[in-house]
């Protein structure tokens, strides 16, 4: 077999030019998809130089890697560092990594899929730890002695004598083979394959990639081997997304949103027959951004007399025959419903767009709203006839003046749209102290933005 192209390595909305692109990468590149934004982590351009055809290869805002089926792999980095990621997952996903010290477990040039693999684990473990879903099943069986229900029509058939010694039953009994445990299973399985393809790294970073591959394939045999049956190769993204937790499964809430990263941000399959297989795990930063804001929001107003409502389906800007779509801003703060606002007095129950005080919008845009997110937020304000926030992350690329908040723009004369940067970029000793910065940043904006604090 010919020797694979070298790797390439991108940036977050970077382009690289390539020497040579075989037909079957650039098919699998064109496949690929983040399945929960249906997002395209990766495109290809061609430029006509000198009479031959040149590639270039672009990426957008997702992070991941892929290897294709010459064998190069693609990877794409996100802004800010791998540990910096490796937080916003562990705050984003409330997933707590108490000993996970990352210069130590991931090492410099840490790639994406190990950073979930670390994570992954040990969320593993404690599902381990406090034992795995089950449920029932009904079944069918002749035993020695009644269990369950006897089964008369098929006892009345079966070869016995004046006094039966077995007895067609049917009863009910426990099995592990969930699917909640098999799309776990599923999500392992792919995320160890991942590990496996650890070629052209750094020799310590293949060491420590070894060391996390080992500990995650001997946790996830453990699981396996508690799943009754078998597990399936690949699940449906629509059966991930309906899965639904009870207060006997709430302990894998952490765990499954992982696995919804590692299945739904995901594209595994074999691309082309023979050895080379394409494999990859992309994440949209936007939409990990999106939730990162979300959360610190929550925690913002926590102890206060509002309610934070995420995605909430708002009404068209304009009513009647010339309306348009409804919108859904990333977060809504609203006042909570009281006696003063729930439709007490016999009149209508306030929308969430009548008790909204402010709407936040997050942007994963180091260099700032364009003026399209400026109209789009301007939309927002007015029906809520809420001021209006931009969440953008810090970069280093600024100075303090520019990460700081800026002055306000003003909407019909009346409603203001502000922005706040959270420091997504820096590098506090603790995920502890990196959160409550997060969450501080979210906190002093909307203090200044809201008349009641």
């Amino acid at each position: 077999m010919s020797e694979s192209p070298p790797d390439v390595s991108l940036a977050e909305h970077d382009e690289r030019e390539l020497d040579e692109l075989p037909r079957a990468d650039a098919e699998a590149i064109e496949d690929l998809r983040v399945a929960d934004t249906e997002a395209t982590p990766l495109s290809v351009a061609y430029d006509r130089r000198d009479g031959a055809l040149s590639a270039r290869l672009h990426s957008g805002s997702a992070v991941g890697t892929v290897r294709l089926p010459s064998g190069r792999r693609v990877t794409v980095t996100p802004k800010e560092t791998v540990g910096r990621l490796l937080w916003l997952l562990v705050y984003a996903h409330d997933t707590p990594a108490p000993t996970l010290s990352t210069p130590a477990e991931l090492g410099d040039g840490a790639q994406f899929h190990r950073v979930l693999a670390v994570l992954f684990e040990r969320e593993l473990q404690t599902v381990l730890a406090r034992g795995v879903d089950q449920t029932y099943t009904d079944r069918e069986g002749v035993w020695d002695q009644i269990r369950g229900r006897l089964d008369r029509q098929r006892q009345l058939r079966r070869p016995t004598g004046p006094t039966p010694t077995t007895f067609a039953v049917d009863y009910r009994a426990a099995t592990t083979g969930t699917t909640l445990n098999r799309v776990v299973a599923v999500a392992a399985r792919r995320l160890r394959r991942l590990l496996a393809h650890g070629d052209g790294i750094a020799d310590g970073t293949a060491t420590r990639t070894d060391q996390i591959a080992a500990r995650l394939t001997q946790t996830a045999r453990a699981f396996r081997d508690r799943i009754d049956g078998s597990v399936p190769r690949t699940v449906p993204p629509d059966a991930v997304e309906r899965i639904e937790l009870s207060r006997l499964t709430d302990h894998y809430d952490r765990l499954l949103a992982l696995t919804r990263t590692v299945l739904l941000g995901a594209f595994f399959d074999d691309l082309q027959p023979g050895d080379r297989r394409a494999r990859a795990l992309f994440v949209d930063m936007n939409a990990l951004f999106e939730r990162v804001v979300e959360r610190a929001t929550r925690a913002a107003v926590a102890d206060r007399p509002y309610t934070v409502l995420g995605q909430e389906t708002l009404p068209a800007l304009v009513q009647g025959p010339h309306g348009g779509d409804t919108v859904r801003p990333d977060v809504v703060v609203a006042r909570e419903r009281d006696a003063s606002n729930n439709g007490g007095d016999g009149g209508d129950v306030p929308t969430p767009a009548d008790r909204a005080v402010a709407v936040v919008d997050a942007k994963w845009k180091p260099g700032g709203v364009s003026g399209r997110d400026a109209t789009q937020m301007a939309g927002y304000c007015l029906v809520t006839e809420a001021p209006g926030v931009f969440a953008l992350p810090a970069t280093d690329d600024l100075d303090d003046a520019a990460n700081a908040p800026d002055e306000p723009s003003i909407v019909a004369s009346e409603h203001e749209i502000h922005s706040c940067r959270l420091p997504t970029n820096e590098e506090p000793e603790t995920l502890e102290t990196y959160t409550e910065g997060i969450e501080a940043a979210v906190a002093d904006r909307l203090a200044a933005v809201l008349d009641e604090w």
